[in-house]
């Protein structure tokens, strides 16, 4: 779900939008002017982890210049990001402000895709969470500020998500899938910011081949099994993810490749929990009242940045592997009617 997240559309999508718009539009009804002569927008896109060892921010700007194509723009550095500004979070209840340092995404691990844009260099800014207080339940402002005049360019505050911890027997271990029951994960935590989660299996398996019977290649598979679950307006502290149990079998036998010669072992399972912000709550009932059967199918353009466009909110993700099967779904995967030609033994 949530993620430079798997489940809510990227910066460049945003930006793309954006980009149509101005190449398609000659007036702009919206607050927003996109015709503005030369008013660089700001554009943001970020989200605090209260568990990352880096928090990650990235700023670019998209404007309308009526003298030159946008394609050609969108390749020109220059008019992709700003100059001389400063990023900063304060967290509101003391004042204390920390800057980010911008630095080449290309270097750490966010390496921008070829296309509409110039890809190099990838500026992003960059707070290592040491010395930061990321408390649970906190609120954070983002601020965009004009390093020479001290003017804020854009602004958005959201609130921290904390922690969780999976509830005990839910899932247990060894962990039972039977091909007609509903299963359960559970989660909790005391803290009251996030509204949106998403939850998946991680499923380890290794196989070899009767050619070379001693070499294992160990892999891992990844099953959003529920999505865009909604914790309720009463804050309960538990939360849960579904899933029917033949669903899993049929998810193997869709995704790995019947092979002959080949045998396999299912090690373990895992799960993990992604919990986002109010925030995304916000963005995909948005998306969702757009949809249908008379939708335009155009991305529609939330944004929570005051004088720009984008996203800010929080997330934080809860992981937890090392769950054996147990016997009879074991039975189930080697002899069942959807994964029985998988070689599971």
């Amino acid at each position: 779900m949530i993620g430079i997240n798997p489940y809510i559309c990227s910066m460049y999508k945003i930006i793309q939008v954006l980009l149509v718009i101005s190449i398609l539009s000659s007036s702009c009804s919206n607050d927003l002017n996109l015709n503005a002569d030369w008013r660089p927008i700001p554009v943001v896109y970020g989200f605090l982890d209260i568990q990352a060892s880096n928090q990650y921010i990235r700023v670019q700007k998209v404007f309308l210049d009526p003298n030159t194509n946008a394609l050609l723009t969108a390749q020109n550095i220059d008019s992709l990001f700003f100059e001389g500004i400063s990023v900063l979070l304060t967290r509101v209840s003391n004042g204390k402000s920390w800057s980010f340092t911008r630095v080449d995404g290309n270097l750490e691990g966010f390496q921008k895709p070829t296309g509409v844009f110039a890809n190099a260099p990838n500026w992003v800014y960059k707070l290592p969470s040491v010395g930061v207080e990321l408390k649970e339940n906190e609120s954070y402002k983002l601020s965009i500020v004009e390093e020479i005049t001290g003017k804020v360019v854009a602004e958005s505050t959201t609130k921290m998500v904390g922690s969780y911890t999976f509830i005990q027997s839910e899932p247990s271990n060894p962990f039972p899938i039977p091909y007609l029951n509903k299963i359960r994960v559970s989660w909790k935590s005391s803290e009251k910011v996030a509204r949106l989660y998403s939850v998946s299996m991680l499923i380890n398996y290794s196989e070899n081949s009767l050619a070379k019977p001693n070499v294992f290649t160990a892999k891992t598979l990844e099953w959003k099994f529920d999505d865009k679950i909604t914790r309720p307006q009463d804050l309960d502290s538990r939360v849960s993810g579904f899933f029917k149990g033949d669903d899993f079998f049929k998810f193997l036998g869709a995704t790995i490749p019947a092979a002959n010669g080949i045998k396999r072992s299912l090690t373990t399972v895992g799960f993990k929990v992604y919990a986002g912000g109010e925030e995304f709550v916000d963005y995909f009932a948005l998306l969702d009242a757009s949809s249908g059967i008379t939708s335009s199918q155009i991305v529609p353009n939330y944004s929570n940045i005051k004088n720009g466009v984008g996203i800010f909110s929080s997330r934080s993700l809860l992981q937890q592997g090392d769950f054996s099967l147990n016997t009879s779904t074991r039975d189930s995967l080697s002899e069942g009617i959807y994964t029985s030609k998988l070689g599971f033994q």
